[in-house]
């Protein structure tokens, strides 16, 4: 919404284009990942809670374009790529 370009890099394998949003868990991972670095140095002070989400679902109003391992495309030419 701030007109700041934005893009997703994804292979392909990952793409769920027949799915809904009411169809998709985000699960979470290991709060490790994000609180130490190398699973070692704490960076978060004691007792802080971290969340770990293994993904994040963006509208595609705010996606500029999506890099592939066959390209680049924009939301609409990706669905015309992949859906049919």
């Amino acid at each position: 919404d701030n007109n700041i370009p934005f893009y997703v890099a994804a292979p392909t394998s990952t793409l769920s284009l027949d799915e809904t949003i009411k169809d998709v868990t985000i699960e979470q991972r290991d709060f490790t990942e994000v609180a130490k670095v190398l699973g070692k140095l704490q960076i978060v002070p004691d007792g802080v809670e971290c969340l770990n989400y293994a993904f994040d679902i963006t509208p595609f109003r705010l996606v500029t374009g999506i890099i592939t391992e066959d390209g680049v495309f924009s939301p609409e030419e990706l669905l015309r790529k992949y859906v049919n």
